[in-house]
C-alpha cells in the first residue's frame, strides 16, 4: 500500500478518487441544471406579473388621460365668445385624447420605446421637465402635513 503526502491510499491508482470526483462533478452539474431551470420559471413568472402590473396601470393612465380631455373639452365650451381660444384648448383636448388612445392600443414596449425616442429627440426639454416635476413634488411633500411617527 502507497500512502501519498496528502494521506491518501493510492493503492488503486486514483481510481476510486477519479469516481469520486466523476460523482461530484454529475452532482454539481445536475445542481446546476436544476438551479438554472429554476431560475428561468421565476424569470418568467415575474415577467408575467410585471406586465400584468404594467397593464392595469396603463389602463388606468389611459381612463385618467380619456377623462383629462373630456375636462378640456369642457372647459373649451366657456370660451365660445372667443373662437380662437376655444379652437385651441378643442384641439388640446383632442391631443390629449389622441395619446389617451394611443396608451390604451399600445403594448408597454411599445410605449417604452416612443419615451426613449422622446428623450433622445427632445432632452433638454425632457430633463426641464423632471426638474419641474421634482421642485413640485418637493415642494408639495413640503407643504403636506407630517404624520406623527
Amino acid at each position: 500500500m502507497t500512502v501519498r503526502d496528502d494521506g491518501y491510499d493510492d493503492t488503486d491508482g486514483g481510481i476510486a478518487d477519479g469516481g469520486i470526483r466523476e460523482t461530484i462533478r454529475e452532482d454539481a452539474q445536475a445542481a446546476y441544471q436544476a438551479a438554472s431551470a429554476e431560475t428561468q420559471r421565476m424569470g418568467a413568472y415575474m415577467r408575467e406579473q410585471a406586465n400584468a402590473i404594467a397593464n392595469r396601470q396603463k389602463s388606468g393612465l389611459a381612463r385618467g388621460l380619456a377623462d383629462a380631455a373630456d375636462e378640456i373639452r369642457k372647459t373649451s365650451h366657456g370660451f365660445s365668445e372667443q373662437p380662437n381660444i376655444e379652437d385651441l384648448v378643442s384641439r388640446a383636448a383632442a391631443r390629449v385624447e389622441a395619446v389617451s388612445s394611443a396608451v390604451e392600443h399600445k403594448s408597454t414596449a411599445e410605449l417604452y420605446e416612443d419615451a426613449e425616442n422622446i428623450c433622445r429627440r427632445y432632452p433638454v426639454t425632457v430633463a426641464t421637465c423632471a426638474v419641474v416635476l421634482g421642485a413640485l413634488v418637493s415642494r408639495s411633500l413640503k407643504n403636506s402635513p407630517r404624520t406623527a411617527r
